[in-house]
């Protein structure tokens, strides 16, 4: 007996056997089978799918979203415009109509109100058509402006300019605001 607890008889067996050669699997060559993705390729491809589908779906459903918000500004915008350039005629003709009057009754304390807030309201007319420009994508005119003249002048405004008065050089306000040239 050997010292692997084989048999004689069995050893004898195994040694007399033809040497085999190995198994190979059978393949059928006429009608190949295509192989199948791997299971993450197949994911891959689902999920990129999924993904393009979401995002067409947000481009549509966002798309109908702003509509109503971009058709208000439009709207907007041509009201701005349209509202700035209407009153233009009714204040040229209230204009021609004042000076007319002063024309047979003479200059009154009334003509002179009335133009006026004929040329406040010429200037709120020309702001608006400045920022309805700017809105449309208008460049802005930039100038240097001396600020205490322009001070003077709003002060002068806001009070009908009887507030203003000058001692010794100094531009007084009656309420105590003092500017200097």
């Amino acid at each position: 007996m050997r010292s692997n607890n084989i048999p004689d008889d069995v050893a004898a067996l195994i040694a007399a056997a033809p040497a085999m050669p190995p198994k190979t699997p059978k393949t059928n060559k006429t009608s190949p089978v295509p192989s199948r993705p791997s299971s993450s390729t197949a994911s891959s491809i689902i999920s990129g799918v999924g993904l393009a589908l979401v995002y067409a779906l947000v481009a549509c459903l966002s798309g109908m979203a702003i509509k109503p918000t971009a058709e208000s500004y439009a709207k907007q915008r041509r009201f701005v415009t349209d509202a700035s350039h209407e009153p233009k005629t009714p204040l040229s003709v209230i204009n021609a109509n004042t000076e007319v009057i002063e024309m047979t009754d003479g200059e009154s304390e009334w003509t002179k109100g009335i133009h006026e807030q004929v040329a406040r309201m010429a200037q709120l007319t020309e702001r608006l058509v400045f920022l309805a420009k700017m809105d449309e994508g208008g460049e802005l005119d930039m100038e240097d402006c001396d600020l205490s003249e322009l001070a003077k002048r709003a002060i002068a405004e806001a009070h009908h300019g009887k507030a203003l008065c000058t001692t010794n050089g100094i531009d007084t306000i009656t309420f105590g605001i003092v500017l200097r040239p």
